[in-house]
């Protein structure tokens, strides 16, 4: 039976699968389209694909390490130095590396001090700033946290409450909430029981009062 709501949707795609919008990656970078359209005309951080399709429709899309790069110049920028560090000191050192590195803003580890970033090359030793070499840990930005927390958001973003879909090789293609693997027919069968609302809540934390609405709209 296919319910209100009903759509097919695979699981969250591997790293090398993703794509996203402008719109999507500024909302996972923590940034806006006009700041990524800035971005995109300095070179700074471009998408993955450009294709245009007609005078006045082209389609940009992002993969997973252009968001991280994304991600990376907005933690930069949002960084708590006195004084600021300033977009065109980033700019100037992101150029100087990819001299060196093909995605450096993905590549490397950074860290903000006095207005200056610094960087963290593979063997360990830093460089940038007007003491090239000094370990700095002062506004560190750790790559692999933001990988992750990029890999979250962009989980949360499935997640709509009151969404049911069929999710190819999870529970069999079974009806299942947006977003988790618990199954249409458990909360179903609560329903049936005539037990409360709260009873299902208690027993399924990551569900909502809309997930629970859309399974009594659809019997």
């Amino acid at each position: 039976m296919r319910m209100a709501g009903d759509t097919i949707a695979s699981a969250s795609p591997p790293d090398d699968v993703f794509a996203a919008t402008p719109e999507v990656a500024a909302r996972l970078a923590g940034t806006t389209v006009a700041q990524l359209e800035r971005w995109r005309h300095s070179g700074l951080v471009v998408p993955t694909v450009t294709r245009r399709l007609s005078p006045r429709n082209e389609v940009r899309l992002y993969d997973f390490a252009g968001v991280v790069e994304l991600r990376i110049l907005t933690r930069l920028r949002e960084a708590r130095s006195s004084p600021r560090l300033s977009p065109q000191h980033i700019r100037q050192v992101v150029t100087r590396l990819r001299a060196e590195y093909g995605r450096p803003l993905t590549e490397l580890r950074y860290a903000v001090q006095g207005g200056e970033l610094y960087f963290q090359h593979p063997d360990g030793s830093w460089e940038g700033g007007r003491r090239p070499g000094q370990l700095v840990v002062a506004e560190v930005i750790m790559l692999e946290e933001v990988r992750a927390e990029l890999r979250s958001a962009a989980r949360k973003l499935d997640r709509e409450p009151g969404q049911i879909v069929r999710r190819r090789k999870v529970l069999g293609s079974k009806p299942t909430f947006a977003g988790t693997r618990i199954p249409v027919s458990a909360v179903r069968a609560y329903l049936d029981r005539g037990l409360p609302d709260t009873e299902i809540l208690a027993a399924y934390p990551q569900l909502t009062e809309a997930d629970i609405d859309a399974v009594r709209a659809a019997c």
